[in-house]
């Protein structure tokens, strides 16, 4: 069986896995960090499922979770599989995929800045002070 018995128990709960935060009703004992699957050595978390589908397209966004969530744990399982065969052609160590990286990591990092700007939540987003003060 490709998942744990508690992804299963999870495909049937609430919108509430898809949340920005976990529910305060939720068990104590499930967090992003929740493993879901394992995959030659390498854990899926909770956390990686619910990245995962905020960066689905608005539409597929209000699909039931239920409906959702296997085929997204379907996508991360694949990805894992073929990125560890990668990684064993000796593909991870390559420029391109470190240029890559550093290019996707920095525009993360631009991202969540501005995210906070537009919340007014970091302190590198103040407005600027009026001129002659």
């Amino acid at each position: 069986m490709r998942y744990s018995p508690l992804f299963m128990s999870l495909v049937a709960l609430p919108l509430i896995w898809a949340t920005a935060s976990l529910a305060q009703d939720t068990p104590a004992e499930v967090s992003a960090k929740t493993v879901l699957a394992e995959v030659n050595g390498t854990k899926i978390n909770l956390g990686h499922l619910i990245a995962l589908k905020r960066r689905l397209p608005p539409q597929y966004q209000q699909v039931p979770d239920a409906q959702l969530f296997p085929a997204l744990m379907d996508q991360l399982i694949d990805q894992t599989i073929l990125s560890q065969q990668a990684a064993a052609d000796g593909k991870a160590d390559s420029f391109e995929l470190r240029t890559l990286l550093e290019n996707e990591e920095r525009s993360m990092l631009a991202n969540i800045l501005v995210a906070e700007c537009a919340t007014r939540t970091s302190p590198l987003c103040r407005p600027p002070l009026p001129a002659g003060t």
